[in-house]
């Protein structure tokens, strides 16, 4: 790596860190609202869209948490089959951002944060 790639990889690391961050906070925050007040969309819309982030940027540890606490009888139902078709633009971005590939428990996770539903 030559300096300049260096700091390119030094900054794109802290952005992303930044939006990490910003993301796991939001979803406390909203977390913590919505404990308080079950009806507040803004704080459920505030929630949703942290979820949304942490899906991409997220620790898998802190996704696969997030989907465990969103299990319910409830969301529960099957996707539809263009949801199966969306996984892959999600999954590439978790690698574009971890140079990891996606486990079969990961895109399991996605699917119910960002769609609220199963793929199997």
């Amino acid at each position: 790596h030559s300096n300049s790639e260096s700091s390119k990889d030094s900054t794109q690391y802290a952005r992303i860190l930044e939006t990490k961050v910003s993301a796991y906070i939001d979803y406390a925050n909203a977390s913590r609202i919505l404990a308080i007040n079950t009806s507040d969309n803004n704080a459920d819309i505030l929630r949703q869209q942290a979820a949304i982030r942490i899906s991409v940027y997220g620790n898998q540890a802190v996704l696969h948490s997030i989907a465990d606490s969103w299990r319910t009888p409830q969301n529960t139902r099957l996707c539809q089959p263009w949801v199966k078709g969306e996984l892959p633009v999600y999954e590439s971005m978790r690698t574009d951002v971890f140079d990891s590939p996606t486990t079969a428990q990961t895109r399991a996770d996605l699917a119910l944060v960002i769609y609220g539903c199963k793929i199997s």
